[in-house]
């Protein structure tokens, strides 16, 4: 009883800690916005991946991972992660280009897209640097 009682415990502290850090809706509804003009071309409408369009001549073909639902976003551990990359390489058209608000929103667009739910808090470099992705 004791051990159960435990084992209940550590695993709601989880989902706590999991959805602690999350964004706002606010955040993802713009995050939406920004990836159906910036990022669905090459990662797909609904976030499935894709293919570089021909039009990006170095990168033409080459796959792109995806963002939502199984095995997305395979290489990233945390939203941090995500963040960092996106602030650093996206879009493809135009790497660095996003401001850090609109590229923290396109990780909150992809945290809901994946189910992580909404908590009120707003999503700051800091706080995606503790949101773990894949559950680990």
């Amino acid at each position: 009883m004791r051990k159960t009682l435990r084992t209940s415990v550590v695993m709601a502290l989880c989902c706590i800690t999991v959805t602690a850090y999350a964004y706002t809706t606010e955040q993802a509804e713009k995050g939406k916005q920004i990836f159906a003009k910036q990022c669905a071309e090459c990662h797909g409408a609904g976030g499935e991946g894709g293919v570089v369009p021909d039009e990006y001549s170095d990168y033409a073909g080459m796959k792109v991972p995806p963002v939502v639902g199984k095995g997305y976003l395979p290489h990233m551990k945390t939203a941090g992660n995500v963040y960092a990359f996106i602030k650093s390489h996206m879009p493809l058209q135009a790497p660095g280009s996003l401001s850090s608000e609109d590229a923290l929103n396109v990780v909150a667009f992809d945290l809901m897209a994946n189910g992580v739910k909404a908590d009120g808090q707003a999503l700051t470099a800091e706080s995606a640097k503790k949101i773990m992705l894949h559950g680990k």
